[in-house]
């Protein structure tokens, strides 16, 4: 009975009210279902809101593993950093341009500001 309880409370782990009082429903209508890494990460915000993608796109990992290390197994952490832009950006944005990405760095910081929301800034995404 006691394994029973404990499978059951690490299933819904992530799934419980997190600090902001947000759960995997509120996330889900936010972004839909196919944001699979959103149950653990409620408050990251999506990237530039114009970028329609899962964030295994950029950050590779395995969005769909049941467990966090297999989750973050091949996890890019900082897919702006020069030495990933070729694993991560260009993997669009060669077909687009037709040639690598050049390492630009305002663009590189309006990305990562992107993924933290202002006070007031609507979640929804844009095009």
């Amino acid at each position: 009975m006691l394994g029973v309880l404990l499978i059951g409370s690490l299933l819904t782990g992530c799934a419980s009210k997190s600090e902001g009082g947000k759960t995997q429903t509120e996330a889900e209508k936010l972004w839909g279902s196919e944001r699979v890494c959103l149950p653990c990460h409620l408050f990251q915000q999506p990237i530039a809101r114009r970028h329609h993608y899962r964030c295994d796109t950029c950050h590779r990992g395995n969005p769909w593993a049941d467990n966090k290390d297999e989750a973050h197994y091949g996890l890019v952490r900082a897919p702006q950093d020069p030495e990933n832009i070729g694993l991560t950006c260009d993997r669009c944005h060669r077909r687009v341009l037709g040639r690598d990405v050049p390492y630009n760095a305002e663009f590189i910081k309006d990305v990562i500001v992107s993924h933290k929301r202002k006070e007031g800034e609507s979640l929804e995404w844009q095009e």
